[in-house]
Protein backbone atom coordinates (compact mmCIF):
# COMPACT_ATOMS: atom_id res chain seq x y z
CA UNK A 1 0.00 0.00 0.00
CA UNK A 2 2.76 2.29 0.95
CA UNK A 3 4.94 1.68 -2.53
CA UNK A 4 1.39 2.39 -4.52
CA UNK A 5 0.99 5.61 -2.83
CA UNK A 6 4.25 7.01 -3.23
CA UNK A 7 4.09 5.63 -7.27
CA UNK A 8 0.92 8.11 -7.41
CA UNK A 9 2.69 10.81 -5.63
CA UNK A 10 5.70 10.29 -8.06
CA UNK A 11 3.43 10.00 -11.15
CA UNK A 12 1.48 13.73 -10.23
CA UNK A 13 4.46 15.42 -9.76
CA UNK A 14 5.69 14.11 -13.63
CA UNK A 15 2.61 15.06 -14.76
CA UNK A 16 2.89 18.38 -13.30
CA UNK A 17 6.75 19.09 -14.14
CA UNK A 18 5.76 17.89 -17.69
CA UNK A 19 2.80 20.30 -17.87
CA UNK A 20 4.89 23.64 -16.12
CA UNK A 21 7.83 22.94 -18.74
CA UNK A 22 5.26 22.70 -21.63
CA UNK A 23 3.78 25.98 -20.09
CA UNK A 24 7.20 27.75 -20.45
CA UNK A 25 8.02 26.43 -23.64
CA UNK A 26 4.96 28.58 -24.80
CA UNK A 27 6.93 31.78 -25.94
CA UNK A 28 4.30 33.28 -28.61
CA UNK A 29 0.55 33.04 -27.95
CA UNK A 30 -1.83 33.95 -30.91
CA UNK A 31 -5.39 35.44 -29.52
CA UNK A 32 -8.26 36.69 -31.27
CA UNK A 33 -7.62 34.92 -34.56
CA UNK A 34 -10.18 35.06 -36.74
CA UNK A 35 -11.42 35.66 -40.68
CA UNK A 36 -12.43 39.23 -41.62
CA UNK A 37 -13.64 40.30 -44.89
CA UNK A 38 -11.67 43.15 -46.36
CA UNK A 39 -11.97 44.56 -50.24
CA UNK A 40 -10.19 41.88 -52.81
CA UNK A 41 -11.52 38.92 -50.12
CA UNK A 42 -10.56 37.67 -47.17
CA UNK A 43 -8.19 37.45 -44.87
CA UNK A 44 -6.38 35.82 -41.36
CA UNK A 45 -6.30 38.50 -38.30
CA UNK A 46 -5.23 38.06 -34.69
CA UNK A 47 -2.78 39.52 -31.89
CA UNK A 48 0.52 37.99 -30.85
CA UNK A 49 1.59 37.82 -27.30
CA UNK A 50 5.04 37.23 -26.98
CA UNK A 51 5.21 35.56 -23.37
CA UNK A 52 8.90 35.30 -23.11
CA UNK A 53 11.85 37.62 -24.08
CA UNK A 54 12.40 40.25 -26.66
CA UNK A 55 12.51 38.92 -30.30
CA UNK A 56 13.92 40.53 -33.63
CA UNK A 57 12.10 38.35 -36.21
CA UNK A 58 9.16 36.63 -35.34
CA UNK A 59 7.68 34.91 -38.72
CA UNK A 60 3.61 33.94 -38.76
CA UNK A 61 2.84 31.47 -41.41
CA UNK A 62 -0.56 31.34 -42.38
CA UNK A 63 -2.59 28.54 -44.20
CA UNK A 64 -5.97 29.29 -45.63
CA UNK A 65 -8.20 26.46 -47.03
CA UNK A 66 -10.50 27.14 -49.85
CA UNK A 67 -14.01 26.46 -49.79
CA UNK A 68 -13.36 23.03 -51.32
CA UNK A 69 -11.72 21.92 -48.73
CA UNK A 70 -8.21 22.20 -50.65
CA UNK A 71 -5.48 24.34 -49.36
CA UNK A 72 -5.58 27.31 -50.98
CA UNK A 73 -2.60 29.79 -49.96
CA UNK A 74 0.35 29.84 -47.73
CA UNK A 75 1.62 33.16 -46.38
CA UNK A 76 4.36 34.53 -44.10
CA UNK A 77 3.98 37.49 -42.02
CA UNK A 78 6.96 38.92 -40.31
CA UNK A 79 7.28 40.95 -36.72
CA UNK A 80 9.85 42.97 -36.05
CA UNK A 81 11.33 43.66 -32.53
CA UNK A 82 8.74 42.09 -30.52
CA UNK A 83 9.39 43.73 -26.66
CA UNK A 84 9.00 40.68 -24.43
CA UNK A 85 5.17 40.88 -22.78
CA UNK A 86 4.24 42.81 -26.41
CA UNK A 87 0.74 42.07 -27.90
CA UNK A 88 1.08 42.84 -31.81
CA UNK A 89 -2.18 42.66 -34.07
CA UNK A 90 -0.94 40.66 -37.44
CA UNK A 91 -2.75 39.90 -40.75
CA UNK A 92 -2.76 38.41 -43.50
CA UNK A 93 -3.34 39.80 -47.42
CA UNK A 94 -6.65 39.47 -48.94
CA UNK A 95 -7.74 36.31 -50.06
CA UNK A 96 -9.99 36.32 -52.88
CA UNK A 97 -12.66 33.61 -53.14
CA UNK A 98 -14.48 31.99 -49.98
CA UNK A 99 -12.22 30.92 -47.21
CA UNK A 100 -13.57 27.17 -45.28
CA UNK A 101 -10.69 27.34 -42.89
CA UNK A 102 -7.04 28.79 -41.42
CA UNK A 103 -4.24 27.44 -39.64
CA UNK A 104 -1.76 30.02 -37.93
CA UNK A 105 1.96 28.50 -37.09
CA UNK A 106 4.37 30.69 -35.52
CA UNK A 107 8.00 30.11 -36.68
CA UNK A 108 10.42 30.90 -33.76
CA UNK A 109 13.20 30.22 -36.03
CA UNK A 110 15.54 27.03 -35.46
CA UNK A 111 16.21 25.25 -32.05
CA UNK A 112 19.23 24.69 -30.13
CA UNK A 113 19.48 21.31 -31.85
CA UNK A 114 19.45 22.72 -35.53
CA UNK A 115 16.13 21.33 -36.54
Amino acid sequence: MRARTISILLGLLLVAAVWLSMREEERFAVENAHLETVAGGTRVAGTLVNQGEAASLVKVEVSVIAADGRPAEKETVELHDLASGARVPFASGAHPGEVKSYSIYVNQGRNPYGN
